[in-house]
């Protein structure tokens, strides 16, 4: 379906390019003409109405991607997004799956069904734009529908003398004529003779409401020039006390919160109208964080005011962000659901040594404890890291035990039960294709076959046959048993695709503890996006199961933990024990952020002294050798090397000499 359509786009643009009146191309524009933006005026000139009406069904369950455009199109990436741009703009197209930004690669555009043209189309735009913002003067007309400077003028013209809107002039700091809908002008007459009489009254005081506008807002766009030139251009809401602007604030919205940078007040105000407008202000943020709490975002931020940072305000200050629910944090002022503790990095890696079953009172007896709790060990030396008493080596113990091996969650060669490999399956949720449904067909339910065995009766190229067999092995429709044979397995019908992954993410949690959300994505690999999580992370919250907060000092990233864990890292026993952390641990993988920032080195070995990585070093296993290279650490660091050599048996030597030492 989607080469079909892919062929059919190329083939209505080669016929576009040879029917329609086109600008001279040049070397950097090698784009058929698909018209001008609607800010010309003119429409497009292309057959995309009909493109999308003949492939309406396969557009609208597909979709086309960016790269998809540009891999049939062969136009540079910049020409593809001002096309998409252009039809986008002139909507004849829209996105089915919205990336967070503007012309992300996850965007599939499928054609915009609309019904047919309104030859007075404009005129109701403007009709619904002036009703809807008025009064309003040309230019903020202008600048919202983007219609053409000539073509407006006379529209509005024509529009005043059939009575659809009015004109008249509002006189302030020059005169301007505005725009209104007919119904305002008994109200606007009405309000000018009330303001006339409070006037002339001086006892009679108008009530203010302060409000939040942003810089798009009609009302606020009047005022932008004043605004600009008082506060600067850094801001994105204007603060407005009545109908005066007397403030900016920097806002942002970030993946994980709301963040004021800058809250600036009119410096013309006086102490006391400052903490008033101060306070109205925080009250209408309460309001605009309902609409982005329907949105995910429930935590807002505010950094600084009038550029003095928060935590050196005066305390009246204080006092007000205080009062309306704010917890100064890491020197931010902070309001939604967070936990107000901070943990130093050593609390932080103790807590999740401590879940990772590293210390002494937390070490397991059984290794089949280990491979269930963690749903699946990668390596013996992950294994024995966890264990009391006995080394166990991981592929006998699996072959005695029929461990299944696969790519599971994250995507590393795991061993693990058929079971939780069931679950991983469930969770990664693979498609098949008819060579990968033919394929699976020819393994027997419940008896494993060698990989030889299943070419011979599959009657498939071995180029096709590897690939489909590759794609079975990752999405876990097969596993490998101990012996190397491939065995079919069910996923689990109980379970839908984002339970399972739910699932998965709480047992990682369970194992670690603690995570932001791009580094649970990271942790996770391939198939997990940090905005799929945000939404998991926050149902977890909901259900009781984590809590968040800016948990690390000197770290702005927002961190998602086990509920009720906060309250008990400091009381954790300390480990004091050198250890050994080997690069296919999964530990190591969760770290390896803070391994390469530490050590300068890939992947490696880390020597911990408690919970500080101390040393690390590159090494090689041939066979019972343990060979070393690149070692960095203290004597005491290589003391544990010589150790963990001798725990697991292993002849230790150093690279350059290849010398063998002895442990006595």
């Amino acid at each position: 379906m989607e080469e079909k359509v892919l062929d059919y786009i190329k083939s209505r643009v080669a016929n576009q390019r040879a029917g329609a009146d086109t600008t001279p191309s040049t070397d950097e524009s090698n784009l058929p003409n698909l018209g001008t933006s609607g800010e010309s005026g003119k429409p497009l000139k292309t057959n995309y109405e009909e493109f999308c009406s003949s492939n309406n069904n396969a557009l609208k369950n597909e979709g086309v991607t960016r790269s998809e455009l540009i891999s049939a199109f062969k136009y540079k990436e910049s020409d593809i997004i001002d096309t998409i741009d252009k039809l986008d703009y002139n909507l004849y197209i829209a996105r089915s799956k919205r990336d967070t930004r503007q012309y992300g690669i996850l965007n599939r555009y499928i054609p915009l069904e609309l019904e047919s043209d309104h030859e007075d189309a404009a005129e109701m735009l403007v009709k619904q734009f002036i009703s809807g913002y008025g009064p309003v003067n040309f230019m903020s007309i202008r600048n919202a529908l983007r219609l053409p400077n000539d073509f407006l003028k006379d529209l509005l013209q024509l529009m005043t003398d059939k009575g659809t809107i009015f004109k008249f002039v509002v006189v302030g700091e020059g005169p301007m004529e505005v725009y209104a809908d007919p119904e305002l002008r008994t109200a606007l007459l009405r309000f000018n003779t009330a303001s006339a009489r409070t006037a002339a009254s001086p006892k009679r005081k108008r009530k203010r409401e302060v409000r939040l506008l942003s810089q798009t807002d009609p009302f606020a766009r009047r005022f932008e020039f004043s605004i600009k030139n008082k506060f600067g251009e850094d801001w994105h809401v204007a603060i407005f006390d009545g109908y005066q602007p007397r403030g900016v604030i920097n806002l942002w919205k970030l993946a994980s919160s709301i963040e004021i940078r800058n809250i600036e007040l009119d410096p013309d105000l006086n102490k006391s109208e400052r903490e008033r407008l101060l306070e109205a202000a925080l009250k209408e943020l309460d309001k605009l964080m309902e609409l982005y709490n329907s949105n995910g975002l429930d935590i807002l931020r505010i950094k600084a005011f009038s550029n003095t940072p928060v935590e050196e305000l005066q305390p009246k200050l204080k006092s007000i962000l205080k009062d309306n629910g704010y917890n100064l944090i890491q020197g931010i002022y902070v309001k939604g659901r967070v936990l107000p503790a901070t943990f130093t990095n050593q609390e932080i890696m103790n807590f999740v040594l401590y879940r990772q079953h590293i210390h002494p009172q937390r070490r397991f007896d059984d290794p089949m404890d280990i491979i269930r709790a963690f749903g699946g060990i990668r390596s013996t030396f992950e294994l024995h890291l966890r264990l009391n008493g006995r080394s166990y080596d991981l592929k006998e113990y699996g072959r005695h035990h029929a461990l299944a091996t696969g790519q599971m969650i994250p995507e590393f060669l795991m061993y693990c039960t058929e079971v939780d490999a069931q679950l991983y399956r469930t969770a990664k949720g693979y498609e098949q294709d008819e060579i990968m449904e033919h394929v699976l067909s020819r393994i027997p339910d419940d008896t494993p076959v060698k990989s030889k065995d299943l070419q011979d009766r599959v009657n498939l190229s071995e180029p096709t046959y590897k690939k489909a067999l590759k794609r079975l092995y990752e999405g876990l429709y097969v596993i490998k048993t101990p012996l190397n044979y491939y065995k079919k397995i069910s996923s689990m019908p109980e379970l839908s695709f984002t339970e399972a992954r739910k699932m998965v993410v709480k047992r990682v949690f369970e194992n670690f503890g603690i995570f932001t959300a791009e580094g649970l994505a990271a942790f996770l690999k391939r198939g997990f996006t940090a905005e799929e999580l945000r939404v998991m992370l926050r149902e977890l919250e909901d259900e009781g199961v984590l809590a968040k907060g800016y948990l690390v000092e000197g770290e702005s990233e927002l961190y998602w933990i086990l509920k009720g864990a906060a309250k008990k890292i400091r009381k954790l026993p300390r480990l004091k024990e050198r250890f050994i952390l080997s690069p296919q641990d999964q530990l190591c993988h969760y770290l390896i952020e803070s391994i390469r920032e530490k050590f300068k080195i890939g992947s490696c070995f880390v020597v911990f002294n408690g919970s500080e990585m101390t040393g690390a070093f590159k090494a090689t296993r041939r066979s019972n050798r343990f060979i070393v290279d690149d070692f960095i650490g203290d004597d005491e660091d290589w003391g544990a090397v010589r150790q963990f050599a001798h725990q697991h048996r292993l002849e230790l030597a150093e690279k350059e000499q290849d010398e063998l030492y002895d442990y006595d």
